[in-house]
């Protein structure tokens, strides 16, 4: 079962509006160039900001907005707040500007390739640290694992136009590493409250994938009689009953399975803060699939 966004509304804002921006710049080509190309003029400074929002062709889109999908993790682990502070686009904008006015004219580079290459290669630096692999298998006579894909596509990402867009990505991964080093205490960096707040009111409520509130977990019961509580408490006593002797047999199908010590470490080190107890439960209920414990995990 695939809990799609869920616990991760940056990455579908970004999966939202990265895809459906740079499906309006290949329409409007010829009107809208969101590359960000020196020298800019007073009247395009708008470029420093825009040119993260849109790729410059359908593949790029794809294949980019296909890895912020595939590495929403990375938000459910940190938690949308932290997350969105490690990817911030001021970083990569600044850097990936100061690289191309100290070395571009050297190497005859004008230009960087709209997309947000940067903000993609500093959660690909958090994903490769942070995330262990979870299945092994042969292919063409070769051992790959679930991550393999994921650099397959960064590394097409990486080269798809050349130093115009490797500068970027380059970038993006020096952002990756100074956070994951904590330079000047960039970990504890977040938004003001006053942008955190106006988020939670008004934007997460629109790309929140948890159950809506008036659903069957969240609704309000009315107060009831005295009569009624007695027949509710007895109808709980007799579900109790039946559920006991199934709670047993469940008891005794996870003590019969055994769990790996790397699978349990493995876990632990995606979910530190998650106990021992809660780690071995849920590989258990998984019959040790990694992937399915993690999102048993991020669902309770």
């Amino acid at each position: 079962m695939s809990t799609g966004f869920r616990h991760a509304p940056t990455s579908r804002f970004l999966v939202s509006v990265v895809g459906g921006y740079s499906v309006l710049t290949k329409v409007l080509e010829a009107r809208l160039d969101t590359r960000l190309e020196l020298p800019l003029t007073h009247h395009e400074l708008w470029r420093l900001f825009s040119t993260h929002w849109a790729f410059g062709s359908i593949g790029t889109t794809v294949i980019g907005t296909w890895l912020i999908y595939h590495m929403r993790v990375i938000e459910r682990r940190y938690g949308t707040a932290k997350y969105t502070a490690t990817i911030s686009i001021i970083t990569c904008t600044l850097l990936q500007t100061g690289a191309l006015l100290l070395i571009g004219n050297s190497i005859g580079l004008k230009s960087i390739a709209s997309g947000p290459y940067g903000v993609l290669f500093a959660i690909l630096y958090q994903f490769h640290n942070q995330i262990p692999v979870c299945t092994r298998s042969e292919r063409f006579g070769s051992l790959l694992n679930d991550k393999t894909y994921v650099y397959t596509a960064a590394i097409s990402l990486f080269f798809s136009n050349g130093l115009a867009s490797a500068i970027p990505c380059l970038c993006g991964l020096l952002v990756g590493a100074v956070y994951d080093a904590n330079l000047g205490a960039i970990k504890e960096y977040r938004f003001p409250r006053w942008m955190s707040s106006f988020a939670s009111r008004f934007v997460l409520p629109i790309l929140n994938t948890s159950p809506v509130a008036g659903s069957s977990g969240s609704r309000t019961r009315p107060a009831s009689s005295p009569a009624v509580s007695q027949r509710r408490g007895r109808e709980t006593n007799r579900d109790l009953r039946q559920r006991r002797p199934h709670q047993q047999q469940e008891q005794q199908e996870q003590a019969a399975v055994v769990v790996p010590e790397e699978d349990i470490n493995a876990m632990m080190s995606m979910f530190p803060e998650i106990g021992r107890q809660n780690v071995i439960s849920a590989l258990v209920q998984s019959h040790n699939d990694l992937n399915r414990a993690a999102e048993i995990i991020l669902s309770t």
